[in-house]
């Protein structure tokens, strides 16, 4: 299986998911990266993934709290989208008022 890691420095969990199977044939190279978010990567970092992979749209999956915690920092010439995948207070998934995430306990009783 070939190597999808994107070795930038700070750049967390990157993967290039070029050549997974895809409807019509495979994604292309460069096309379809995932990351954790880019908060914590240096600008020059964030400059070279622009360069090196073509970085030119970020699309933002997190909840409204987890992006109240690391805010995007993004260079000039990469667009922004936020499209939350999840509702936090409704599968618990955060750590809101310091409760911790109890995996013993049902989802629906979670904080």
């Amino acid at each position: 299986m070939a190597d999808r890691r994107i070795h930038i420095p700070g750049l967390r969990n990157g993967r290039d998911l070029g050549g997974l199977p895809a409807a019509g044939g495979v994604i292309r190279k460069n096309r379809l990266l995932r990351s954790a978010c880019l908060s914590g990567v240096p600008g020059e970092a964030v400059d070279a993934l622009r360069r090196q992979c073509g970085l030119s749209l970020v699309i933002d999956l997190r909840t409204d709290d987890e992006i109240a915690q690391k805010p995007e920092s993004l260079p000039e010439g990469v667009a922004y989208r936020r499209m939350p995948i999840f509702d936090a207070a409704k599968i618990g998934i955060t750590h809101e008022k310091g409760e911790k995430w109890n995996p013993e306990r049902p989802a629906t009783s979670q904080p």
